[in-house]
């Protein structure tokens, strides 16, 4: 996966969230599909979500999934 200035981003937000497939799963179809994008995981804790979440689009993310 190259990550580029134009990369779009998206991830799965969650405590923990460090065993989620997620990203695999996603990443693999982003590159299948020529999409210059990337999935990752984002650890956040339960207090700290509301500002998370906020900060996603500062950050450029496309979007986010909870678990």
């Amino acid at each position: 996966m190259k990550i580029t200035g134009k990369t779009r981003l998206a991830g799965i937000m969650g405590w923990p969230v460090a065993h989620s497939r997620s990203p695999t799963l996603h990443n693999f179809w982003l590159g299948e599909n020529g999409i210059d994008g990337a999935y990752v995981p984002l650890p956040v804790k339960p207090e700290q979500l509301g500002a998370a979440l906020r900060a996603l689009p500062v950050l450029g993310f496309r979007g986010c999934n909870l678990t």
